[in-house]
């Protein structure tokens, strides 16, 4: 079985203007744990995504964007890692600031 491929929809304000677009990104770094791990080290601006998409090749996709966000929280809480502003801001978008105060503060 294939590992499931994560596509990042992303937004932009260009000129004032809304932009939506989907990363670019490495093929081999589409999978679960260096999605996770872009978000973590900055590679992916967190404050900037809108969902995550995972898709496992010959089925169906799914939204994961709120299954990434808890992972994410989960290991910076176990990983001791500062959570930067950008970073808060999607944990809060995503789990609600109590979810995310309580995961990151336990």
């Amino acid at each position: 079985m294939q590992e499931a491929i994560h596509f990042i929809e992303c937004m932009y304000v260009i000129n004032g203007r809304k932009s939506f677009e989907w990363l670019p990104r490495d093929p081999e770094r589409t999978g679960l744990k260096n999605t996770i791990q872009d978000i973590i080290d900055g590679q992916i601006e967190p404050d900037r995504i809108v969902r995550i998409l995972e898709c496992t090749p010959g089925e169906i996709c799914r939204d994961v964007t709120e299954d990434i966000a808890r992972a994410v929280a989960d290991q910076c809480y176990h990983e001791q890692v500062e959570i930067s502003w950008a970073m808060k801001n999607f944990l809060h978008d995503q789990l609600g600031v109590q979810s995310t105060r309580q995961l990151i503060e336990a």
